[in-house]
């Protein structure tokens, strides 16, 4: 399996290279939208809603709506900045807390966060270090998302499970919808 996100874990003055593997798959059917009469598939493409001409994928920029019509427009080179982020390729271990401590609606994704070759034996001794602590709050950024995740070491070998959470405004509104 190969790793969907590859970094290190960070704690204190340590840092071990790591790989984060998915530890659930979506086995759910995937449809697509096809054309009736001859079973083409159907294709979106980015148009300008101004206009409606096709833009080309280098001619798009991100921006933050700050009011209707009005958009604070990033540069790639500021973009990259904003996507490296504060931790970049860093899992930063934030704290020790008590497993009960996280309730389990904050829970989104479940990943499997293993060492790289070279950092076997220091993550070995992590691991067995965190066993006796319970449970690591940590910080990381993956594909440009800063996520907040508890990595347990329950898993078997030198392999943690970290659960990524979802944000407290996320975890409210599944409250109010239930």
């Amino acid at each position: 399996m190969r790793p969907i996100w590859k970094g290190a874990i960070s704690f204190g003055l340590v840092t071990i290279p790591v790989g984060l593997y998915s530890a659930t798959e979506d086995r759910r059917p995937k449809f697509n939208q096809l054309r009736d009469s001859d079973h083409s598939r159907i294709r979106y493409k980015r148009v300008a809603e101004k206009d409606g001409v096709e833009v080309p994928f280098d001619n798009i920029v991100k921006g933050y709506q700050v009011e209707k019509g009005r958009y604070v427009v990033f540069s790639a080179e500021e973009w990259a900045d904003i996507v490296k982020g504060i931790t970049g390729g860093i899992v930063d271990v934030v704290q020790f807390v008590d497993q009960a401590a996280i309730d389990p609606i904050h829970y989104k994704k479940s990943y499997y966060l293993a060492p790289e070759e070279t950092g076997i034996k220091a993550y070995k001794i992590l691991h067995d270090a965190s066993r006796e602590a319970v449970e690591d709050a940590a910080r990381m950024k993956v594909k440009g998302q800063e996520i907040v995740a508890s990595e347990s070491p329950k898993a078997t070998g030198v392999v943690d499970l970290m659960e990524a959470l979802k944000a407290s405004v996320e975890a409210t509104k599944q409250r109010q919808a239930g």
